[in-house]
């Protein structure tokens, strides 16, 4: 752990003065339409590659179902007795996907006292995209079912906070952030991506609800390089560690592997924009990022190997 003290000059933004932006935002709970969202980003000037993935309406199923489960319903105050109703996907195949809302009975001390397993049903019919549901009428689970059925017709059209928060880190990303702390929210970004920052910015304050984007110029001056330097130390320690991590292990995950090569590919793509902002060699970073590519290759070799032993398995087979 280490901490931060950030303490930022008033500057102007004369050519030479600045090394780079420090970023930070807020993104509030909100619905966007998924045509609105491809607007901002045109307005802001920004490539609408960086949009979600087209909503599949089995997605807007499983989301609007989860979304209308309730927990913590009174049913004795005095004893502390609640009601859970939970949203449980029984099957799924090329026809429809069948969901059973269930009532569990817990008491004070979070103990099961009963479970029904099936006082509901909601089912996607995946030719039609429609949503069926059976439950007994004027019951707890026929206005979850409702509800579930009206939040269905809105998640096929609109994106939630979370795909607009993967959106905005996307866009990030692509300027070659250092997180300024262990768990984001705050980064710096290199001078040379100061027009694309003032898009982001501008993209994250169109959005309703509350969001927020920020960027505070970072001046040129040893605190400031200093700090950038220490941060960037830290992150490139933080990938090698979680690289080398990855690489111990017996079998090597490739979908959970694959954005964190992605990070690290990002980061040496990106090591000249911090030596030019900083105006120095950074040979010690140099040396750890070899370090980087070693360990990319290690984990690269292993799952090529793993691929291998799948494809010596189905020709014995």
């Amino acid at each position: 752990m280490h901490a931060l003290k950030f303490d930022f000059a008033a500057v102007t933004e004369e050519a030479g003065e600045i090394i780079g932006d420090i970023v930070f935002y807020q993104i509030s709970e909100q619905l966007v339409k998924r045509d609105n969202l491809r607007q901002k980003l045109i307005d802001a000037g920004l490539d609408t590659g960086f949009m979600p993935p087209d909503i599949r309406v089995t997605d807007a199923f499983r989301r609007a179902t989860s979304a209308v489960e309730r927990k913590g319903v009174i049913v004795d105050k005095e004893s502390g007795i609640v009601d859970n109703y939970l949203v449980k996907e029984v099957s799924s195949d090329n026809e429809q996907i069948l969901r059973f809302i269930v009532r569990e009975t817990r008491d004070a001390k979070g103990k099961r006292l009963s479970y029904k397993p099936n006082i509901g049903r909601l089912m996607l019919n995946k030719e039609s995209g429609t949503l069926e549901y059976y439950c007994t009428p004027l019951s707890i689970a026929d206005e979850m079912c409702r509800e579930a059925k009206d939040l269905f017709a809105i998640y096929q059209t609109h994106h939630d906070a979370r795909a607009v928060r993967s959106v905005v880190f996307r866009i990030l990303q692509s300027m070659g952030p250092t997180p300024m702390k262990e768990s984001g929210g705050i980064y710096f970004v290199p001078k040379r991506y100061r027009e694309e920052v003032g898009k982001l910015v501008s993209f994250i304050q169109s959005l309703d609800g509350g969001s927020n984007g920020y960027r505070v110029p970072v001046v040129n001056n040893k605190e400031s390089k200093d700090m950038v330097r220490t941060e960037l130390t830290n992150h490139i320690k933080s990938l090698l560690d979680k690289l080398k991590k990855n690489a111990s292990l017996p079998k090597i995950s490739k979908s959970k592997t694959n954005p964190l090569l992605e990070e690290a590919q990002a980061v040496m793509a990106d090591f000249k924009n911090y030596q030019d902002a900083l105006n120095e060699d950074l040979a010690d970073l140099s040396e750890m990022l070899k370090e980087v590519r070693k360990e990319m290759k290690n984990i690269d070799d292993k799952i090529a190997a793993q691929q291998d032993k799948r494809r010596v398995r189905k020709i014995r087979k």
